[in-house]
């Protein structure tokens, strides 16, 4: 490789890294501003809610409900599995 050639390497390496660097930033503001403003940002929806992941989804939320007072209850987490497995009640992941 020339001088030229590792100089103008030099310069493109530069540029890529500011690019990726710009990115970043902005990424990094908006999921800041996204989570100031209570909006969830990213990831697979929570079970319970619906697809903007800000309203309840009334038929997950009542399974959730139904769980946690059968857990409170003394209701083991395989027999809760077992009967959401029962019933065909899926995840947000898995629906």
């Amino acid at each position: 490789m020339t001088d030229n050639g590792r100089a103008m390497a030099g310069v493109v390496v530069a540029m890529a890294n500011k690019q990726s660097a710009d990115t970043a930033r902005r990424a990094r503001r908006n999921h800041k501003a996204r989570r100031d403003r209570g909006i969830p940002v990213g990831g697979t929806r929570p079970l319970g809610w619906q697809g903007d992941k800000r309203i309840l989804d009334p038929t997950e939320a009542k399974h959730i409900r139904d769980a946690v007072k059968r857990l409170i209850e003394g209701a083991s987490w395989h027999a809760v599995v077992a009967d959401w497995n029962r019933k065909g009640i899926t995840t947000s992941v898995t629906a």
